[in-house]
């Protein structure tokens, strides 16, 4: 799953930080494999979708963006087997909760600006990027 926060809907009264598209392509690119299936969800669908386009645009993932509740959405995501976290304790329960043993999270380090890194226990073994 990828999740991308945009911190733009009317019930936002702050921004969580933002994570750029090269972090997001450095991410993407850890996953060796080009046919893999990439579950996008956001909190604006429109900015996702041009985002995905530009993503597409140096990787031979599928894309796939999921327009579900935030309730649907968390179901799903914790579902898949890899996460790149965006910084949201939403994005944080996606990764958390999902029951997927053999795979991996990626967070980047405006997480721990937001919240503690203290959520991210040691035994999760989840990648940080800068």
């Amino acid at each position: 799953s990828l999740h991308i926060r945009t911190c733009s809907l009317g019930a936002d009264d702050h921004n969580n930080g933002n994570i750029l598209l090269e972090q997001h392509k450095e991410a993407l690119n850890y996953f060796n494999s080009n046919d893999m299936n990439v579950l996008v969800f956001s909190d604006n669908n429109v900015f996702a979708s041009k985002y995905i386009n530009e993503l597409k645009k140096t990787s031979d993932k599928q894309f796939h963006l999921i327009d579900e509740t935030q309730f649907k959405s968390l179901f799903v995501a914790s579902r898949c087997n890899n996460h790149v976290a965006h910084v949201s304790t939403l994005s944080f329960w996606m990764s958390y909760l999902s029951n997927q043993n053999n795979g991996e999270t990626i967070y980047f380090k405006e997480f721990e600006k937001c919240h503690t890194n203290q959520m991210i226990h040691p035994r999760l073994e989840w990648k940080l990027f800068d």
